[in-house]
């Protein structure tokens, strides 16, 4: 019997084991972080072309800028107490 399809198999699985690996995490310079935050402040959504723009002046992709802001908004979100809720109140006597 032809072992072809073995062959296959893994080369199919080292190519997911290839794909699933993490990337290095970014440690932005203080200067990326204040001008990203200055950024943040004014806005806290920014358009493809503002990202480009941003993404050069850093000299950091697109796609960092992309979820650095993502991050930033989800941050804001879980510091920012809930507006709408009430206080819990308690049924002790």
């Amino acid at each position: 019997p032809s072992m072809d399809h073995l062959q296959n198999k893994d080369d199919a699985t080292n190519l997911n084991q290839n794909n699933n690996k993490k990337r290095d995490r970014i440690n932005f310079t203080y200067i990326q972080l204040r001008i990203l935050e200055i950024m943040f402040h004014k806005s806290t959504y920014l358009s493809k072309s503002q990202r480009n723009t941003l993404a050069l002046q850093l000299q950091l992709t697109e796609k960092q800028i992309k979820v650095w802001f993502q991050n930033r908004r989800m941050k804001l979100k879980r510091k920012k107490p809930p507006s709408t809720s009430t206080p819990p109140t308690s049924n002790t006597k």
